[in-house]
């Protein structure tokens, strides 16, 4: 019968074990206090290189094929009146720009899709229905041109190929590029979750294992002392208090970054998010300002979507449109009365509830006067239709001209971009600053173990040759 093996557990036994002990907690704590740096290196990196580009990659696609369609009918609308050519010619070049701005979203929405299946395949079906949609466009303003007709009055022909083109636009390629921008999102604020629920639970990790190790530290320092009768042994100091800068660089670091996560991701791009979806629909109910001229059968149809859109922008609850422009002028003079009435909510109104950076109330006020301004415009319009000034109708909302629809337009589309350009160098800087502090981090994390691991070695080696 085998007979069990006892440790004798003498003074050099003993010292082995605890160095031992201590050793491995310290390459332990080392580990664990790598991940942050490590980890959360990666999760910039994802985020810098595909999350937000596929956010904003889909954002543009949207905005661009939206636009295509309003470019589209306003050259319907235009028709064969010599007067307005140069608007004609205008739209054209400006429906050449966005077919462009698209074809390098839909470049840029591939690549950074990677391997993702379901994205693929929305933007292959993004691809085929674009087009479609090219083919279809064609074939009205083509149409249209053929039978000379005169502005406001397109051809029967050309407006039966133009409502296959917008409802293929409305029904598969816009809803297409949303689910785009909201799986991406959502992609984003999932990464971004995760990030920040590990780095608490590795502060967490970091102090109960740190607490651990500097218990067996000290306790290997107090064994010392009454075993040699020396008071401290400084090598073993110092690898406590290297082990506690671990601890220190780690916690700090970690709250650092749960900082710079939720500054990136909620305080800028929560609201380039916003702004982005507000631009995009602000073009699609520009869009429908141009359909329902261009098809006053469907006006029902479209004057309800244009209303829906600018909900969606700045919700009025129970504003309907014959009151949304009066009741948006009246929130934005309460508003500039009193920053902290904003009597609207939709995606302007997040945005107005997380003005942070240097210059973007600036640039949201001015975002509010020119909603104001392109609603009021839109009432205008309406009016002229309704009492059956076509011409003038036509000619008002398509102006560039300053006080026209179309400048109106214009310069809130400008003060959008601007603001979401504030917003996106916010996200940039914060990326930055997230992904600077994680190198210094790391360095100090990685020396401070290897010389902590040293030291207890150097420290209790004298010890133990004592007993050689």
């Amino acid at each position: 019968m085998a007979r069990a093996v006892r440790i004798r557990w003498t003074t050099p036994a003993i010292l082995r074990a605890a160095l031992t002990g201590c050793l491995a907690l310290t390459i332990a704590l080392g580990a664990l206090c790598s991940v942050v740096p490590l980890h959360t290196g990666g999760s910039w990196n994802t985020i810098k290189q595909q999350l937000a580009p596929q956010v904003r990659d889909a954002s543009s696609l949207y905005l661009a094929l939206t636009d295509m369609d309003a470019q589209t009918a306003n050259i319907l609308v235009f028709g064969d009146n010599k007067s307005l050519a140069s608007q004609r010619a205008k739209a054209n070049t400006i429906y050449g720009q966005d077919l462009h701005t698209a074809s390098t979203a839909l470049q840029g929405a591939t690549v950074s899709a990677g391997s993702n299946a379901s994205a693929q395949a929305t933007l292959v079906q993004i691809l085929d229905g674009l087009g479609l949609y090219e083919a279809l466009s064609s074939r009205a303003t083509s149409l249209n041109d053929e039978a000379r007709a005169p502005s406001g009055r397109p051809s029967p022909d050309a407006l039966d190929a133009y409502r296959r083109a917008t409802d293929l636009m409305r029904t598969q390629l816009l809803p297409s590029a949303q689910k785009l921008i909201d799986a991406n999102n959502s992609a984003f604020t999932s990464t971004y979750g995760d990030e920040r629920g590990l780095l608490s639970d590795v502060r967490l990790a970091a102090l109960a294992l740190g607490l651990l190790t500097l218990a067996a530290l000290v306790a290997l320092q107090l064994f010392l002392a009454r075993r040699f009768r020396r008071r401290i042994n400084p090598a073993l100091a110092a690898a406590t208090l290297l082990c506690l800068t671990v601890i220190g660089t780690t916690f700090s670091l970690a709250g650092d970054e749960r900082y710079e996560l939720y500054y990136t991701r909620h305080e800028a791009f929560d609201s380039v998010v916003a702004l982005s979806s507000a631009r995009a629909l602000g073009y699609d109910a520009n869009a429908d300002e141009s359909r329902n001229i261009l098809d006053p059968a469907m006006s029902g149809q479209y004057s309800n979507a244009f209303l829906e859109k600018s909900q969606q922008i700045a919700d009025l609850s129970g504003a309907d449109l014959a009151t949304y422009s009066t009741r948006i002028a009246a929130a934005r003079r309460a508003y500039l009365a009193n920053h902290d009435d904003v009597r609207f909510t939709g995606y302007l109104g997040a945005e107005f509830r997380n003005l942070t950076f240097t210059g973007e109330r600036a640039a949201a006020e001015k975002i509010l006067s020119a909603w104001v301004q392109y609603q009021g415009d839109d009432h205008t319009t309406r009016g002229y239709l309704a009492a059956g000034q076509l011409d003038r109708a036509i000619d008002y909302n398509t102006s560039y001209a300053v006080g026209g629809s179309n400048w109106a337009f214009d310069q809130w589309d400008a003060a959008m971009q601007v603001d979401i350009a504030i917003n996106a160098d916010a996200f940039s800087s914060g990326v930055s600053d997230g992904e600077g502090e994680l190198d210094t981090g790391l360095v100090v994390i990685a020396v401070a173990t290897a010389a902590a691991l040293a030291l207890a070695v150097i420290g209790v080696r004298p010890r133990l040759a004592e007993f050689r």
